[in-house]
């Protein structure tokens, strides 16, 4: 695999907000080398943490990295801003209106253990196993296959 990947890892009680809420194009992130090396490389950074109130892992996507946006203001902990190319990014991609279960995933425990168990927050990833199980997801989620949802019609 030659293209360049990195994980990411949100989790409510740092963000203040669950992974469903990640905008759809933006990562919010301190890892500033990290982040600039993605956006320099074009990498696919894939995007995965937890639902507010919530123990459980999920996988939230992934965004095609074009630039990196500093943090106004680090002395005050804000993140910097990871921005995902449009046509390349799709965060968010719902299995049946919820966020993508990733219980089960023989590939998460490694996933886990490169992001120290998520204290970490992004990281190159270079485990092909890993990359292997979020391209499948890629692939076999209902509304990457099926295409976003159609806007609900009013019943006359």
């Amino acid at each position: 695999m030659s293209a360049r990947h990195y994980l990411a890892y949100h989790t409510p009680s740092r963000m203040t907000y669950g992974g469903s809420a990640v905008d759809v194009h933006v990562l919010h992130t301190s890892k500033a080398s990290e982040a600039r090396a993605a956006a320099q490389t074009g990498a696919t950074v894939w995007l995965i943490g937890r639902e507010d109130g919530d123990s459980r892992i999920f996988w939230y996507g992934w965004l095609k990295a074009q630039t990196w946006k500093a943090a106004h203001f680090p002395e005050l902990n804000f993140d910097g801003e990871l921005h995902g190319d449009p046509l390349g990014s799709c965060l968010r991609p719902l299995d049946g209106g919820e966020p993508v279960l990733l219980e089960g995933k023989v590939w998460l425990p490694a996933a886990m253990k490169l992001l120290g168990n998520g204290a970490f927050g992004l990281q190159a990833l270079h485990d092909t196993e890993v990359i292997t199980g979020l391209e499948m997801l890629r692939c076999t989620t209902p509304r990457m296959v099926t295409g976003p949802p159609r806007a609900r019609q009013k019943k006359p």
